[in-house]
């Protein structure tokens, strides 16, 4: 099993989206969509729905954004930390 971690910066509902964007930065391994992801906070889990990249102008807030169900949403926090056991 891969580790993956994942930091929260922000995160974004736009309105014909399947589900919240949660940018951040993956701090550790990999994950893609169907992952259960955990909320290191709660223990709280979840399943990821996708993978998306978020572009900015400043390159050092560009990253990777998950797609997660909006159900998620207050598990979904800047500053949160997400993690997941993922098979390599």
């Amino acid at each position: 099993m891969v580790t993956f971690e994942f930091l929260i910066t922000d995160v974004f509902d736009i309105r014909g989206r399947r589900g919240l964007l949660v940018v951040g930065t993956a701090l550790q391994g990999h994950a893609r969509p169907g992952t259960t992801i955990r909320d290191v906070t709660t223990g709280h889990s979840f399943r990821l729905l996708g993978i998306d990249l978020h572009c900015s102008r400043d390159p050092e807030l560009s990253g990777f954004a998950l797609v997660v169900d909006r159900a998620e949403r207050d598990y979904a926090q800047p500053g949160r930390l997400w993690v997941a056991d993922v098979e390599p």
